[in-house]
């Protein structure tokens, strides 16, 4: 179940207009797209859980059998976001 009292992601209108152009190029690196995508989706006021689901990305990281992260969990950037704001 999904934590209820999350911080809301605030995103201004700029911000989410380099977003959405991020996910759309074609020239975009795939992790930076999946980023571009996970942002608004939690601004829009999705919790971890269905944003995660909805995009298709895991809510915590997999792990890369040398250490590292393959895709950044929802859980993650959405704590980045609240903490830059």
């Amino acid at each position: 179940m999904g934590n209820t009292r999350l911080e809301p992601v605030v995103l201004s209108e700029a911000e989410r207009l380099t977003l959405e152009s991020w996910a759309e190029r074609r020239s975009t690196a795939q992790g930076l797209a999946v980023r571009a995508r996970i942002v608004p989706a939690c601004a829009n006021g999705w919790n971890n859980t269905v944003a995660a689901a909805r995009l298709g990305v895991g809510r915590i990281p997999q792990r890369r059998p040398l250490g590292g992260e393959i895709w950044p969990p929802v859980v993650t950037l959405r704590s980045r976001m609240v903490r830059r704001s």
